[in-house]
């Protein structure tokens, strides 16, 4: 066929130039007239009439001169990054997306690679986590920890930090998310306010849990306390379930009151004392009492 099939050029077949007063020979120019044809019907038509029979190979281009493009804007469209990777371009500028997300589970040390960027790992033991150099990974490149059987150290390269830090001991039943600039490591923060004592006042205060029933067993004397936990400024407290009794009243309390607990005549309730060494004051009711009621309500729990 006289289209050449690497570069495209048509080229007519010989016997086809005619000159003047020439006799024409019908063979070659029958040839011709067939080839046209036949190339005509191998050209893509511009208004879309007929697809493709074969990949379509466009040029490689640039982020600024994109492969396959739009006459309208000519520095929007694809164009063939290094390594075969293909880019995107909108305006001349690359247009970065993210990879799929990969979830995997580890149950040992691991070191993190470019190749984990959006990855989702689960450490089932506790494990140290190693970080590649924060150059090599590439500014935006981002890590999802789950710390679920153990404690992750997770170790930059070298003198790289991670929010400042050498490293961060990401908790037994926590998770974060690592990003890198190219230079250091960030996280979502999240994890670390809660962890770090300074900032806990950040989250807010708050109690969870540790409700107060009587024993069962011994209802007169003994306040069971539901399993919770609680915040305040920068101190923080989670307990199992317990029981409070003669041997949880502080020593204020014990020197104070008779061998056997009474009862406020008021409210009728317990006057249990869970401070540890300082004077203690309790509201142990809401009752809706009247005026002199009130007053020896307070004065009987030093309110």
């Amino acid at each position: 066929m006289p289209r050449n099939p690497s570069t495209g050029v048509y080229s007519k077949p010989a016997g086809t130039t005619p000159s003047v007063g020439q006799v024409i020979d019908p063979a070659p120019w029958n040839a011709l007239t067939t080839d046209l044809g036949n190339e005509i019907t191998n050209s893509l038509p511009r208004d879309g009439s007929a697809p493709m029979i074969a990949p379509l190979k466009a040029a490689g281009g640039t982020v600024s001169a994109p492969g396959v493009g739009f006459a309208s804007t000519p520095q929007t469209g694809l164009y063939l990054k290094g390594g075969g990777l293909l880019g995107f371009a909108q305006n001349g500028v690359d247009v970065a997306f993210d990879q799929d997300l990969v979830y995997a589970v580890k149950s040992g040390d691991y070191t993190a690679l470019a190749s984990d960027d959006n990855a989702v790992h689960r450490f089932t033991a506790a494990a140290t986590l190693t970080l590649t150099a924060a150059a090599t990974l590439g500014a935006n490149w981002h890590y999802c920890v789950i710390a679920d059987g153990g404690d992750v150290t997770i170790d930059p390269n070298g003198s790289e930090t991670i929010d400042g830090a050498a490293t961060l001991i990401l908790k037994d039943g926590y998770s974060v998310e690592t990003i890198c600039s190219g230079a250091a490591f960030f996280t979502n923060k999240l994890f670390a306010r809660i962890q770090s004592k300074a900032d806990s006042s950040a989250v807010g205060d708050f109690i969870v849990g540790l409700t107060l029933s009587n024993n069962g067993a011994s209802p007169n004397t003994h306040i069971d306390f539901a399993a919770g936990s609680a915040r305040t400024g920068s101190s923080f407290v989670s307990s199992a379930t317990s029981e409070a009794s003669d041997g949880n009243i502080c020593g204020w309390h014990r020197r104070r009151r008779p061998r056997r607990r009474r009862r406020c005549g008021e409210c009728d309730l317990l006057c249990i004392c869970l401070a540890q060494g300082r004077r203690p004051v309790f509201r142990h009711c809401s009752l809706d009492l009247g005026d002199d009621r009130r007053h020896r309500h307070n004065a009987a729990h030093r309110l």
